[in-house]
């Protein structure tokens, strides 16, 4: 399996406001799994408040195949957190769908103007 960058800006300028780490899509024994990790780059001031992470059809994002997603609980969380989001399905066939899907990371940062959205994708080779 291989990852592949594919406009990791695309459709959305803030994509500075955040650092990910721990990009991974797995495709074994049939499931298909996506996690990664984000935190502000603004570590003093900023804090990640939602994450999203799903894996879609390519030639359609709107055809998902799965996605997860994680809420700061209570409150404001703290400057300089991180979170990590997961999503998995034995919904995806590599016969039936082809051998790409697109990995999709979404969510908000709180700064000091306020609440803004990112969003990273990646197309990802399985098998």
């Amino acid at each position: 399996m291989g990852i592949t960058e594919d406009n990791p800006d695309y459709g959305y300028g803030n994509n500075d406001l955040v650092v990910t780490s721990n990009w991974t899509v797995t495709f074994l024994e049939g499931q298909l799994a996506v996690s990664c990790t984000v935190a502000p780059t603004n570590a003093q001031t900023d804090a990640i408040t939602q994450l999203y992470v799903g894996l879609t059809n390519p030639t359609d994002s709107f055809r998902f195949y799965c996605s997860g997603s994680v809420t700061a609980l209570h409150g404001s969380p703290p400057s300089g957190n991180a979170m990590t989001g997961f999503s998995q399905t034995y919904l995806y066939d590599p016969t039936v769908h082809g051998n790409t899907v697109r990995s999709i990371v979404f969510g908000y940062v709180q700064t000091s103007l306020g609440s803004s959205s990112f969003m990273l994708q990646q197309l990802v080779t399985v098998g």
